[in-house]
């Protein structure tokens, strides 16, 4: 199999949240953990493999944060806090601004 090289830029909390979310989903699918995302998780996974697949998730996600928001999410123990805290802190900014 080739391998694929691809550059996710981290989130700093100035560039587009919704965009590095989808590029985040593309990279965890990639590492075998998107399923979670939806946190449902397959009937057959142990308890042990869900929290393996939640670190990795968790780790890969803090990679990719500059030091700014990581320091927002430093309270949050599990993937599900950090992802749902991301996502008040910063979906809402980055939603276009519409005048009507």
């Amino acid at each position: 199999m080739a391998s694929i090289k691809f550059k996710v830029v981290p989130f700093d909390g100035q560039n587009n949240f919704r965009l590095w979310r989808i590029m985040m989903q593309a990279l965890l699918h990639r590492v075998g953990s998107v399923k979670t995302l939806d946190w449902n998780y397959p009937n057959d996974m142990t308890t042990i493999e869900i929290e393996d697949m939640e670190e990795r998730m968790y780790s890969t996600i803090q990679l990719l944060l500059s030091d700014k928001v990581l320091h927002e999410i430093l309270d949050e123990e599990t993937i599900l806090e950090l992802w749902n805290k991301l996502e008040s802190l910063y979906m809402k900014k980055s939603l276009p601004i519409r005048l009507f």
